[in-house]
């Protein structure tokens, strides 16, 4: 915390992480910040903290015990220092060493947070180092091994003794801190959150009534943190054309006010843009669950709204990647599973699953189509329809996600579900509400106007709390 002295400078903290073979480099780590807060650091009006395992509570824990606690008591920080040299460290859950964790967290946060928080350095030592037995030569090979990790990232830096390592991190620091005050005054964001539990297959699938007042309150929260994590959200264009909700949803952020983007992005199939906007066309043909079509007639883009076009269909992806699977071998406890609830012919059902895109012949793929094309007769027993549900909801969101890395929000409490799409970045909705709960701003959030959202975003206090969101995020 702040003492009197520094209470006007900005506190920078340092995650220190290395393996044991490096106490004296470590204990520089500790000098050169302590240099450099009675000196540069101030200048540059900050006041640098430095927090290191080997010095924090706890420390005498060891395995994968002391590797989530460490992560727990390390809280937020803005740079991350690395060091290695000849010992790379033992195996955790979470990485090949303690250390290599640690700097797959630190990158994993770099990147999701559009390389804003926090900054990277990593220092490898190039001395030569004695081998005593074989256990010393798995642990050289595995530096090695993850040395060219992280020289793939370009953050990699070299030294020979702790002198030219005391002054290669004092200058390294001062070029990181200056960065990092040049991009600390822009707000962190991941990537646009996609709105997946709006679309109207999801909500098919599920035979949710998505007029609920559980569901819709759920539904306007989490869109209005998935803006504020990202700055915009996403949805598909069937989902837009054909659910009243995933409208009503598009329709609020028609009153936000953002500069230079779109608060919402719409992506679909480049060819049926026009076909979405071409009034003599009916948007409401019936498929299943008719509950959620769209009333209306024409389709209309609004001015807040930016159309991203998607070079394949998402049901040529699933019956391209529904044979691709199968050929894999990954659909096979499935099909044993559907033949023995179907109480079918384990062989037939095989050679139709092979066969499924001819057998549709164009139709859209969805469970109440492809069941009697499997089965030969119309079967609503519950577990086949969840083994299908679950096979085409992730074929479905995985056709979004190849082609526009989103974030996503998962786990809304008034849908019940089980599955939640693959995204490279992941919160928890119950996560991230329970944290806005604790730290006294969800009554903020709920109560913002969506004309004053995009102010909210930019404030000092929620991007404070961006930096401890992004410790909620992981990849699904």
């Amino acid at each position: 915390m702040a003492t009197a002295h520094h209470a006007d400078l900005k506190e920078v903290r340092v995650f220190l992480s290395c393996p044991d073979d490096l106490l004296k480099e470590r204990d520089v780590v500790h000098q050169v910040v302590q240099d450099a807060n009675s000196t540069w650091a101030k200048v540059q009006g900050c006041h640098l903290s430095v927090w290191d395992w080997k010095r924090a509570s706890h420390s005498n824990l060891g395995g994968q015990e002391a590797q989530d606690e460490a992560f727990r008591q390390a809280g937020v920080y803005e740079l991350y220092v690395g060091l290695m040299h000849a010992k790379f460290g033992t195996p955790t859950k979470r990485g090949g060493s303690g250390t290599a964790a640690e700097f797959e967290q630190a990158l994993y946060l770099h990147k999701i947070s559009q390389k804003k928080a926090p900054l990277l350095k990593f220092f490898f030592k190039t001395a030569p180092y004695p081998l005593k037995d074989a256990s010393d030569l798995l642990q050289l090979k595995s530096v090695f091994d993850f040395r060219s990790q992280v020289n793939a990232e370009g953050l990699i830096e070299q030294f020979d003794d702790t002198t030219a390592f005391r002054y290669q991190l004092a200058i390294s620091l001062m070029r990181t801190l200056s960065d990092w005050n040049s991009v600390k005054s822009e707000p962190i964001c991941i990537r646009p959150t996609f709105l997946y539990f709006v679309d109207h297959f999801f909500l098919e699938m599920l035979r949710v009534d998505s007029t609920s007042r559980g569901l819709a309150s759920d539904v306007m929260l989490a869109a209005k943190l998935g803006f504020l994590m990202a700055g915009q959200v996403s949805v598909s264009a069937s989902s837009f054309v054909e659910s009243e909700l995933c409208k009503q949803v598009v329709d609020m952020f028609a009153d936000v006010n953002v500069v230079g983007r779109h608060p919402v992005i719409v992506n679909g199939r480049g060819e049926n843009f026009e076909a979405y906007r071409d009034k003599t066309v009916s948007h409401r043909q019936k498929r299943f669950s008719g509950h959620y079509r769209r009333q209306d007639k024409a389709v209309d883009f609004p001015a807040h709204v930016a159309f991203e076009p998607r070079k394949e269909s998402a049901t040529d992806y699933i019956l391209r990647h529904w044979v691709e699977n199968f050929s894999g071998g990954e659909y096979d406890a499935d099909i044993e599973d559907l033949a023995r609830l179907a109480g079918c012919d384990l062989h037939g059902l095989r050679e139709r699953w092979q066969k499924l895109p001819e057998l549709l012949n164009g139709m859209d793929v969805i469970v109440p189509q492809v069941v009697p094309v499997l089965f030969t007769r119309e079967l609503k027993k519950a577990g086949v329809l969840a083994i299908l549900h679950r096979i085409i909801n992730e074929l479905y969101f995985n056709s979004i996600q190849s082609e526009f890395d989103y974030s996503l929000l998962y786990g809304l409490p008034s849908l019940k579900a089980t599955f939640t799409p693959k995204s490279t970045c992941s919160m928890s909705f119950l996560d991230v509400r329970r944290h806005l709960e604790s730290e006294g701003v969800l009554p903020t959030i709920e109560s913002c106007a969506m004309a004053d959202l995009e102010q909210l975003r930019l404030s000092p206090s929620w991007q404070s709390q961006m930096r401890k969101l992004l410790l909620f995020s992981r990849p699904s």
